[in-house]
């Protein structure tokens, strides 16, 4: 049985299409498929709502995680004891030996309930040796991980957010990942033509301010610009398709017209990167 000490709790944040869960399901995908012994899961996934509003509402969804029927139980009876249900999790735990719980979309706990009292329901899963946790949600988490029941247990978190301001780093990464995911498209048959999201330095630019530098809203926003071809009976990904796309999304989220590169054109801190970068792209080439 892991000490309690040797216990930690790990935030990932960032905003939503970070593409965090995505990430983090594909680590747990390796961890699973790399076990030597098929009967152990030392990690498990569990999607939190806003309906977990106590310690006691969290431990019943870890009991329905652990596939206990004592769930149903613990859910209604009357008397209640947190440290007895805390105990009972860590014998379910240890024995598949799961010493991992990620907790996704944990931003939506606190819509409920109080950082406090949430933080200290973590505190007692990390002090009865239960098992560590990964936090997985919004900006709204930091509060949480920052509260200082937690933060002596609490790890360097893993922040997704937006870089911001246009960067070298952040725009070849953006733009690699655009390139490969659309030729992923193709090969897969789901479009009928290639599409290169990068051919020039204006599309560049927009690309990345539509998107922020975040490379999950690639993935949103393309979606969305597919859903409108396949609407047109066309099986092509263009930029027409891709404005549609966007401007549908601002407009739901209240993103006024003129912050739409569509409409604006894209910023000029972020044109003066893509040139900079473009530059020594040829640069290198011509060497």
């Amino acid at each position: 049985m892991a000490k309690h000490s040797e216990l930690w709790l790990l935030p990932i944040f960032g905003p939503s299409g970070a593409t965090k869960s995505k990430t983090i399901k594909i680590v747990l995908d390796e961890i699973l498929a790399k076990r030597a012994d098929r009967t152990m899961v030392p990690v498990r996934y569990l999607k939190v709502d806003g309906a977990t509003k106590t310690t006691r509402q969290l431990q019943v969804r870890l009991l329905e995680t652990l596939s206990s029927a004592e769930a149903a139980e613990l859910a209604k009876g009357r008397y209640y004891s947190e440290p007895k249900a805390n105990a009972r999790l860590r014998d379910l735990a240890r024995k598949d030996r799961t010493t991992l719980i990620v907790l996704d979309e944990a931003h939506a706990m606190l819509k409920e309930t109080t950082i406090d009292r949430m933080a200290a329901g973590l505190k007692s899963l990390l002090n009865h040796g239960v098992f560590s946790i990964v936090l997985i949600g919004t900006d709204e988490l930091r509060p949480l991980f920052r509260h200082s029941e937690l933060r002596s247990r609490t790890e360097m978190p893993l922040d997704f957010s937006s870089p911001g301001r246009p960067t070298m780093a952040s725009c070849v990464n953006l733009f690699q990942f655009a390139e490969k995911f659309c030729a992923a498209l193709y090969d897969e048959g789901v479009i009928d033509s290639p599409f290169r999201p990068t051919s020039t330095i204006s599309h560049c630019a927009v690309l990345y301010d539509i998107t922020g530098g975040v490379l999950g809203q690639i993935i949103r926003h393309f979606r969305r610009a597919l859903q409108y071809a396949f609407a047109q009976n066309l099986r092509t990904l263009d930029w027409t398709s891709i404005q549609f796309a966007y401007s549908s999304w601002a407009t739901l989220d209240g993103v006024s017209s003129h912050q739409d590169p569509f409409i604006e054109g894209p910023k000029a801190s972020t044109v003066t990167v893509v040139r900079k970068i473009s530059d020594e792209m040829k640069s290198h080439a011509s060497r």
